[in-house]
């Protein structure tokens, strides 16, 4: 395994498939962040509407972490069993449903629910993406670059609190359901390239030895980037 890290990091030339993964990482940290900061806004204006207790209002914040729980061994599952790129895609097709869900959603129990499912996209796709960028950017600036996708969560934290003032102030009954709505709408679109350009970690094949579509995926990187195989 030594041998291949060092194969790959010698042949591997980073180009436009690593800037293209580079920006899905980015967009997902920046929408991680910026749910982190509706979720009390959301919590307090479902309260309004719906005249709930504190403690329900407690609970739809809480649950995000439930999700979390739920989802962290079946992405490890997933990862190990079916690879990195099928796994980011269940996870963005899971957050493509959460626009819809809290849109839809009327009751404590679906509210409950829907905040679980936009959990378990959070950590899936995060998670998976930082391992796939970890595994797919080669030389000595990997650390910086993951480091600088990473810190679009922060930024993430400023545009959801633009997106508050822009959707829920002033405060109407439902527009809680705004925020949710816009970001399921980028997660359309990132789920879109993800879909088509995507290609599966050429470490990860390697490791359960298909060694014939290693060298296939390889090829495809390195010709997105350079215009031709290397190997």
């Amino acid at each position: 395994m030594k041998k291949f890290e060092d194969l790959y990091d010698t042949k591997m030339r980073n180009g436009p498939y690593q800037i293209k993964l580079a920006i899905i990482g980015c967009l997902v940290n920046l929408l991680d962040g910026s749910f982190f900061t509706i979720s009390p806004y959301f919590a307090r204006f479902v309260q309004l509407d719906y005249l709930m207790t504190n403690d329900d209002a407690a609970w739809l914040t809480t649950t995000l972490l439930v999700g979390t729980l739920v989802s962290g061994p079946i992405t490890a599952l997933l990862l190990n069993f079916v690879g990195r790129k099928f796994t980011i895609m269940m996870g963005a097709f899971i957050g493509t449903l959460t626009g819809l869900s809290f849109y839809y959603s009327n009751t404590f129990t679906f509210l409950i629910l829907s905040n679980v499912l936009l959990s378990m996209y959070m950590l899936s796709v995060l998670t998976t993406l930082m391992i796939y960028l970890v595994e797919t950017i080669a030389g000595p600036n990997r650390g910086r670059v993951i480091v600088g996708v990473y810190s679009f969560f922060s930024v993430g934290r400023l545009y959801g609190a633009i997106l508050i003032k822009l959707t829920l102030s002033p405060y109407k009954f439902g527009s809680w359901k705004l925020p949710y709505l816009i970001n399921s709408l980028i997660i359309v679109v990132m789920f879109t390239i993800i879909l088509f350009s995507l290609r599966e970690s050429i470490k990860y094949l390697f490791h359960k030895k298909n060694y014939e579509k290693t060298v296939k995926v390889f090829n495809e990187v390195q010709k997105a980037n350079v215009g031709k195989h290397i190997l």
